[in-house]
């Protein structure tokens, strides 16, 4: 995946809470990143 809006698309069929794993790449090489998902908080009216 390569394209923000492919990972926007990837990231909104998961849930708040799992784990997914990133491919980071850098100069030095690609690298992997564990996130945990969030919830957004609503915006105050």
């Amino acid at each position: 995946m390569t394209m923000p809006d492919e990972l926007i698309i990837a990231i909104r069929a998961r849930a708040p809470g799992e784990t997914v794993v990133l491919t980071v790449r850098e100069a030095g090489g690609d690298r992997e990143v564990e996130v945990v998902l969030g919830e957004q908080a609503s915006a105050a009216p």
